[in-house]
């Protein structure tokens, strides 16, 4: 599976993080909560933005529950918001240092 540098270990086991359903994403770093639901977005590399959403704890080891993946309207404006302010350069930016912290090799 692609990483930003092209090597094969963002795997959905080894970076769930980078992954949205079946789509290999840039990590936004935006997740909210709204209601009882936590929301994260991503964008692939056509700049569609994607998201998921689940209940429970911000963070699996926290419990999460009935993650899902979920189509583009039922998107919240306020998720939709957020990533509207963040560039691509944030984003790869963020998943480079995802990368160099979990010893990826370049």
């Amino acid at each position: 599976m692609p990483s930003i540098t092209g090597g094969d270990q963002c795997g959905k086991d080894y970076a769930p993080h980078m992954w949205i359903g079946d789509h290999f994403i840039h990590n936004s770093e935006k997740i909210i909560r709204i209601g009882g639901w936590w929301y994260r977005g991503g964008r692939l590399d056509d700049e569609t933005i994607v998201a998921e959403r689940w209940k429970g704890g911000r963070f699996a080891f926290e419990g999460q529950t009935d993650l899902e993946t979920i189509s583009s309207a039922q998107i919240p404006s306020k998720l939709l918001d957020a990533m509207s302010k963040v560039s691509r350069a944030e984003q790869e930016a963020f998943q480079r240092r995802m990368e160099d912290e979990s010893g990826q090799p370049r």
